[in-house]
């Protein structure tokens, strides 16, 4: 899993288009909670971006109060006051930002409400997933908060619409060799039941959920084994298959033919 959220921050960041605002992340934080507490009041000159990870907790301001639930995520702007209520065992991750090239809104934002936003948060996640980043994560993270910033300070078009199922779904799977999705993961990363998330998307696609996920694999699978010379067990490890004997047995039912047999027949076709 992290190697796939990995995938997908770089992926994500790369895609994203120029934009005004611009960040620099002055430090993370993550915090756990093994019992209810409150968090006092305060403010600060610099941004936060909040995301709950597990359990539940609340933000308050002086005529705000926000639920955060695991997946939802909160943008706080510089000099607004605001406290936590933590309920017990809840895990969260706060970016403390300084911003520039936008002007401030009067209140708290709920990211969770953005278009694509499951996907933004895991590679925001991803990005932030190590004590020491390098200057090479540090400038990502900064550019995928930039988007997230302008995004969510932008007023909104009365016809905006979100992307649809499809294209949430895409921006998880399409990003990067290093992955192995499942129905179930991708549901929860989409904030979705599996069942209502299969049933949406094949509305939308005229396929399945699974068929799409089984379509993107075996297209990875078929790059590794035609444009590179890994053994086809480490292309298995590459794919997060669990052994070699899971890999050939997809390969086998998708393509009908063993790993290498499908790779032969791949660098003839070139």
């Amino acid at each position: 899993m992290a190697r796939q959220r990995q995938d997908l921050a770089k992926s994500m960041v790369a895609r994203i288009p120029p934009s005004p605002v611009r960040c620099e992340v002055l430090y993370v934080q993550r915090g756990t909670s093994p019992a209810r507490h409150e968090f006092a009041s305060h403010a600060h000159p610099f941004w936060q971006v909040e995301i709950a990870q597990a359990g539940a907790f609340r933000c308050r301001t002086a005529d705000q109060e926000v639920p955060l639930r695991p997946g939802d995520g909160l943008l706080i702007p510089a000099q607004v006051e605001h406290g936590f209520r933590y309920d017990r065992r809840s895990r969260h991750v706060s970016l403390k930002v300084r911003v520039d090239g936008v002007v401030p809104p009067v209140g708290i934002l709920l990211l969770t409400e953005l278009p694509g936003w499951p996907a933004m948060r895991e590679a925001l996640v991803a990005l932030v997933d190590q004590d020491r980043p390098d200057r090479a994560r540090q400038h990502a993270t900064g550019h995928l908060l930039e988007a997230i910033i302008a995004l969510a300070v932008a007023p909104r078009a009365e016809h905006e619409e979100p992307p649809s199922i499809v294209e949430q779904v895409r921006a998880l799977v399409e990003h990067g060799e290093n992955r192995r999705w499942s129905v179930a993961a991708v549901a929860r990363a989409l904030g979705l039941s599996p069942g209502h998330a299969s049933a949406v998307f094949r509305t939308q696609a005229a396929m399945t959920l699974k068929s799409f996920l089984d379509q993107a694999r075996q297209e990875a699978a078929a790059r590794l084994l035609a444009e590179t010379d890994h053994p086809i067990s480490e292309i298995a490890e590459l794919l997060e298959f669990p052994d070699v004997f899971a890999f050939s047995r997809f390969v086998s039912r998708v393509a009908g033919v063993s790993p290498r047999a499908l790779r032969e027949q791949l660098r003839r076709a070139r």
